[in-house]
């Protein structure tokens, strides 16, 4: 695995090479590279996602190209939309709106350009009666891509909303969310509670919640909060770091908060009816293999191609992949080791359970407790370098705290 400094060095390797390799093949007469090369390399650097650069090659093709007012009024469209969508810088993304809204002809581009523009000063806090006339006038416009054009996927009056903005805003979110979203039923759901929201927003700001005095200092506050968040983060990241022998030195030193519950290693098939599960449960009886009705009948798609091995259940009740479930864990503890138990039903449905081993409580071995030390340990250094911020913050302003002034309950 690559380390951070390894990772930053073939970033820049891969820019520089991709820079070099544009400015050898794209020369013009008198060793000037072309403007419709440094379109295409501006392009390929988006690709990349290296979006600062495509940036700097796009305003390079401008300076160095003849381009009609409606082509300059497109590549300033494209550096906008990059500052807006990719960079999230509000202020360079408006200022390049606004050099659209003076190059441009009128029509799609420039209406697309209004809504745009509002968007970048509401996010700048510069929400102001005109700019909220003029979303409700342009927010059912049309919005098109001039650049690349793109695919609808739904309409909101006139309005269309493009895939390649409902993929934008996926990006946006936590890998975990992502990786949910990969489902097409789950990506139409996203789509429909996006467009509601947007509707739902419209509708706010018509009615002047936008100048709400305590949704403005909760806004305030929010906004605190995330600049301090990420300020903690990047004074801390770089000064943790921990490797094997850190770990193992926690391990002896916390031995005793590393010991494991008694447990049961369960193999299950889920049915949706008792009946199902009974017909199933006499098929084992008739000397079917248990993990391959599982892997062709049980309807618990994630655990199915292990055979229906979902690891271990405790007695608290808990069931990986399904929840709580008091009736699943009892018969689980119940059920000797290579039987089957069941019918049992949870909230996901009817279950039949296979215990494959079981576990006496005790002590975790390193090798098993590993990542959740690591984890704690990781936690427990952040947390003391973040006092150290604290306190050298607090000495740095000379600051006095007068406890005694702060009554007591």
């Amino acid at each position: 695995m690559f380390d951070k400094k390894t990772i930053l060095y073939l970033a820049v390797a891969g820019t520089m090479f991709i820079v070099v390799v544009f400015l050898i093949i794209s020369r013009g007469p008198g060793g000037v590279p072309s403007g419709a090369m440094l379109r295409e390399l501006a392009i390929a650097l988006e690709n990349k996602e290296l979006y600062a650069q495509a940036i700097e090659e796009y305003e390079n093709y401008l300076s160095t190209s003849r381009l009609s007012h409606d082509k300059r009024a497109r590549i300033h469209h494209k550096i906008g939309t990059i500052y807006m969508d990719k960079l999230h810088d509000y202020e360079n993304a408006l200022s390049a709106f606004v050099k659209v809204k003076h190059l441009a002809s009128e029509g799609t581009l420039t209406r697309e350009v209004d809504r745009r523009m509002v968007e970048c000063l509401d996010r700048m806090g510069r929400s102001l009666d005109a700019q909220q006339e003029l979303e409700r006038a342009t927010a059912l416009e049309e919005e098109t891509d001039q650049e690349t054009g793109g695919t609808v996927v739904a309409t909101i009056g006139e309005r269309k909303v493009t895939l390649e903005e409902l993929e934008n805003k996926i990006e946006g979110l936590p890998p975990y969310v992502r990786e949910q979203l990969q489902d097409p039923q789950q990506k139409i759901q996203f789509l429909k509670q996006y467009i509601a929201t947007e509707l739902f927003y419209d509708t706010a700001k018509r009615r002047g919640y936008d100048r709400d005095k305590e949704i403005i200092q909760q806004t305030f506050e929010a906004k605190k909060g995330l600049m301090v968040e990420r300020l903690i983060a990047q004074e801390i990241q770089g000064t943790v770091q921990i490797d094997t022998a850190d770990i193992r030195l926690y391990y002896k030193a916390h031995k005793d908060e590393y010991k494991a519950p008694e447990r049961v290693r369960v193999r299950h098939i889920q049915a949706s009816t008792k009946a199902k599960a009974q017909e199933l449960l006499n098929r084992t009886k008739s000397g079917e293999v248990f993990e391959k009705l599982a892997q062709l009948e049980s309807e618990d798609v994630d655990s199915r191609p292990y055979g229906g091995e979902i690891g271990y259940v405790t007695r608290d009740g808990f069931v990986p992949g399904i929840g709580q479930s008091a009736d699943f864990a009892n018969t689980a503890f119940k059920t000797k080791v290579g039987k089957i138990g069941g019918p049992v039903q949870t909230a996901a449905g009817w279950h039949l359970i296979k215990v494959i081993e079981k576990k006496e409580a005790g002590q975790l071995s390193y090798e098993e407790a590993a990542n959740r030390v690591a984890a704690d340990l990781q936690r427990q250094k952040e947390t003391e370098a973040y006092q150290r911020m604290v306190d050298h913050a607090l000495r740095a302003e000379n600051v006095q705290i007068f406890e005694d002034m702060i009554p007591s309950e």
